[in-house]
């Protein structure tokens, strides 16, 4: 029998396309007994490539085939009949051959943010493949069941190079990972890559305290100054930036902590300029931590004061002495103050040294050994009274003289040595040295 046909009809395929390994290729060809098969990156076949096979082999219905480039592939076959005819080259399908894994560059939770205060969060993975693509990221870690899966990318995440996705940490407040795995076509994955990010949703316990600006006394109800100190009180270690703001107005900008004196003792001190003009201030403050968490002190309030009382001296005799009745003065004190009368204290001083003092009395009575006990000796005796506020706001009262008369009156009395019966004219004469002057006499046979 004369045969001068090849085999035909050549089919390679069952191929997928993309390998890490070695392929299983299924043949068909009809009339076939033998068979050259060989992988290479050329599309068409040729008996002349250096991969085809110097031996023929028994035909089959399929065979595993090794790549040895990277990239493009394809399988190529060639069949012999019983006497030796020989088809033509049968070529598959393209294959991509990728044995190297991809590449994960970064995992990027919120930009790379150190702490947050939203369970919810974005996560960045970017990522590289040079022959296959990346074809899924695997997230683990931190993260709800549901959202610790494979994602399967598009054609524009891996022109972009990432990919971001919305992840919901779990538990309590503290450290997060995530941790983001990439496997390309080829079935490569890559070495595992992770970041953290400490949730924080919990805000700082504040206290503030207004101070004055040496950070040394706490402030009364009533201030007399616009520039002070606020203390702000807390257990929280995290903290990083702050607000104080006087009435309706927030700043929409924050100060950072690092602008405050900090005392690192459970406290730091930032500074206040309350709005001129008396009367009721109203202090706010507030802080952030390194988390994003707000908290708001309760507000604090203030009494700008810097108006001094009105005060008037008023002693109910302008001379004292020694005598029983006459050796005390009573002073009336009055005093007038719009913002803080009901802290007032007062001070009576004789010359600059105070004589009596305390809580503001309506009267003040002196006496003469008290007088005395500062600026002894007969003579006039300057009295002020010196009235506070509960702001610090001082007034003083004009000057009242009183004189101090120890000293009694001498006086002579002259008459005619002769008189007869009728009016008998009396020459009397006074002197006081204690400078009181005279007063009053007795005249009496």
């Amino acid at each position: 029998t004369l045969d001068t046909t090849a085999p035909s009809g050549g089919i390679l395929s069952g191929l997928n396309l993309y390998y890490n390994g070695n392929a299983t290729v299924t043949i068909s060809a009809s009339g076939a007994s033998f068979m050259k098969v060989w992988t290479n990156g050329t599309a068409a076949g040729a008996t002349s490539d250096t991969e085809v096979p110097a031996s023929w082999e028994v035909y089959d219905t399929s065979k595993t085939v090794s790549f040895s480039n990277q990239g493009t592939q394809y399988v190529h076959a060639i069949f012999m009949d019983e006497v030796g005819n020989i088809s033509a080259v049968v070529d598959s399908t393209a294959i991509t051959y990728d044995t190297v894994a991809p590449t994960i560059s970064a995992v990027s939770i919120n930009d790379g943010d150190g702490y947050t205060n939203n369970a919810t969060a974005t996560v960045r993975v970017t990522f590289t493949d040079a022959t296959s693509g990346v074809n899924t990221i695997t997230l683990s870690g931190d993260i709800a069941a549901n959202e610790a899966t494979d994602y399967t990318l598009t054609a524009a995440d891996r022109s972009a190079g990432y990919k971001d996705f919305t992840v919901t940490l779990q538990g309590a407040d503290g450290t997060k990972t995530v941790t983001a795995v990439a496997t390309d076509f080829a079935g490569n994955a890559s070495t595992s890559a992770s970041d953290t990010i400490v949730l924080d949703t919990t805000a700082a316990v504040i206290t503030g305290i207004l101070r004055d600006t040496e950070n040394t006394t706490n402030l009364a109800s009533y201030v007399n100054d616009t520039a002070y100190g606020v203390k702000i009180a807390t257990t929280a270690t995290d903290i990083v930036n702050y607000k104080i703001w006087e009435g309706d107005t927030e700043p929409s900008s924050w100060t950072n902590i690092s602008n405050a004196t900090d005392l690192d003792d459970g406290y730091f001190i930032g500074s206040l300029t309350l709005s001129s003009g008396d009367g009721l201030k109203t202090i706010h403050v507030k802080v952030q931590d390194i988390g994003g968490n707000v908290t708001e002190a309760t507000a604090l309030t203030t009494t700008l004061d810097t108006t001094a009382p009105a005060v008037t001296l008023s002693p109910d005799v302008t001379v004292i002495s020694t005598v029983s009745g006459y050796n005390t003065v009573t002073f009336t004190c009055d005093a007038t103050d719009t913002n803080s009368s009901a802290g007032l204290n007062y001070e009576l001083k004789l010359g600059t040294s105070v004589i009596k003092s305390g809580t503001f009395a309506s009267t003040v009575t002196v006496t003469q050994s008290e007088i005395e006990a500062i600026s002894s000796g007969e003579g006039t005796k300057s009295f002020t009274l010196e009235v506070t506020d509960a702001a610090g706001n001082t007034g003083i009262s004009t000057a009242q003289v009183i004189t101090l008369d120890k000293t009694a009156p001498t006086g002579s009395i002259t008459a005619n040595t002769y008189y007869t019966t009728g009016t008998v004219t009396v020459t009397i004469a006074g002197t006081d040295t204690g400078g009181a002057g005279m007063d009053q006499m007795k005249v009496y046979l």
